[in-house]
């Protein structure tokens, strides 16, 4: 079934069972961009600040979209468009306590150090997530944990002929554990919350050919090294009149992504052996910091506009070190040569953004609302290292400096019914291509699809 049916079949169900939907990213992504969420309100913020489920009880939701859906034997991405997230928030009662529970599908690893052998076996690393918010006096708090898993294993020997057997076997497994805290205060006009987040992978494998009279095997292992994030965000509303406010918002994150580990390669061919053996260590650490001066105005009702201005400053650490030893033995000649090898890499790439945004939302039928964003962004990029065509880390000669200016634009709406929303985002190449009879590409109309339903209070 083609993406677009599939939205015209799941928009007609829903039509007819008061079912699913929540906060959606769809929405905040038309008001220019995804970091929109920085100067809006929307069941979507509390994804950022958990306090702020208190604000959207009684909601369930579900959202559709481009994904990872697997990986070619290369490790080439496979996108694929379905079903991607669901979730429900449920309240104790008026002015209590707020839970949201969800199941995010994917199966592209945020630490890309994990084990790569895991991309390409059946299954995903789908994520689940539980938010807690509750009141607290004149303030908010509140609480958001995920977890996101992955494992598998294979034992398998296979015999070629009487004498001769291939030995495939591998252990591997990848977890993140996260947590956000987050406060609202001043009458609801400042949010802050702070996040961390740590990962756990492994992966030992042993690769050998067995005969009778000799035996070449690779044996290796690969575990994290210190691979954790962490976030600070935090905006204050600064109220000017009752339609328009200013937003002033920064945010702060630190990842450090990285893994360590061993190949042994060994021939035994009696009385011969050789092997070499090779152990080192390799990740980069991205840290980041934005400041925004957002707006949010409400001339009229169910009529919304926004602008934000900002800069962004990153900061790309990128580290490798290994040792090679490579041994040969002849138990007869009891005679044994050693050789090492060793080289480290020390690079980083800073970047430096200068962005705007804005969005524009309005009422045009009861029940549809159009929605148009846009962003703007001046890079200023600076190479210490890049990827060479062999997929390998290489000094950038002459430390280059780059500058672009990027451009997007976005085009949404929402349809509802009663407590039902559809929020859809239209997929930009159609806007650029237009329909087929026009253009004579097909292109898909829509990129994202999101679905909330609001249940009675």
């Amino acid at each position: 079934m083609s993406k677009n049916k599939t939205i015209l079949v799941v928009i007609f169900l829903l039509a007819l069972i008061p079912l699913t939907a929540n906060a959606s990213i769809t929405r905040v992504i038309g008001f220019g961009g995804s970091d929109a969420v920085f100067i809006i309100r929307d069941a979507f913020t509390p994804s950022v600040w958990p306090q702020l489920v208190v604000d959207y009880p009684r909601l369930a939701g579900a959202e559709f979209g481009s994904f990872v859906s697997g990986y070619t034997a290369d490790y080439v991405p496979i996108s694929s468009w379905g079903f991607t997230k669901a979730y429900i928030n449920y309240d104790f009662g008026p002015g209590k306590s707020v839970v949201h529970f969800g199941l995010d599908k994917g199966v592209n690893p945020r630490y890309s150090q994990g084990p790569r052998r895991l991309l390409l076996t059946e299954g995903g690393y789908n994520r689940l997530s539980f938010i807690y918010g509750r009141p607290l006096g004149d303030m908010k708090v509140g609480l958001a944990i995920n977890y996101t898993g992955k494992s598998s294993e294979k034992d398998v020997e296979t015999a070629i002929d009487t004498v001769h057997s291939i030995k495939d076997q591998f252990e591997a497994s990848y977890s993140t554990y996260g947590a956000r805290f987050g406060l609202t205060a001043l009458e609801n006009k400042l949010d802050l919350a702070l996040g961390v987040e740590f990962v756990s992978f492994s992966d030992d494998g042993l690769q050998g050919e067995i005969r009778s009279f000799d035996t070449t095997r690779s044996k290796s292992t690969w575990e994290n090294d210190g691979s954790m994030s962490l976030s600070f965000v935090g905006r204050y509303w600064c109220h000017v009149n009752d339609q328009y406010s200013l937003i002033p918002n920064l945010r702060y994150s630190m990842m450090k992504d990285a893994g360590k580990g061993d190949w042994n390669n060994e021939y035994f061919d009696a009385p011969v052996y050789s092997g070499s053996m090779e152990t080192g260590s390799m990740g980069n650490t991205v840290t980041e910091f934005a400041l925004g001066m957002g707006n949010n105005w409400k001339p009229v009702e169910n009529v919304l506009a926004v602008f934000e201005v900002g800069i962004l400053s990153q900061t790309n650490k990128y580290e490798e070190s290994y040792t090679e030893r490579n041994t040969w033995t002849h138990s007869g000649l009891d005679t044994t040569i050693r050789s090492d090898t060793s080289y480290s890499k020390d690079f980083s790439n800073s970047l430096f953004n200068v962005y705007w945004r804005l969005g524009f939302e309005t009422k045009i039928f009861d029940w549809l609302n159009g929605r148009f964003g846009a962003e703007r962004t001046w890079k200023s990029l600076t190479k210490e290292w890049t990827v060479d065509q062999y997929n390998q880390v290489v000094e950038a000669s002459g430390k280059p400096k780059y500058g672009t200016a990027i451009t997007n634009t976005y085009l949404g709406a929402t349809v509802h019914w009663n407590r039902l929303y559809i929020d859809l985002l239209v997929e930009p190449m159609f806007m650029r291509n237009g329909p087929y009879f026009i253009s004579g590409q097909s292109t898909d109309i829509f990129s994202r699809v999101s679905l909330f339903y609001k249940f009675k209070e």
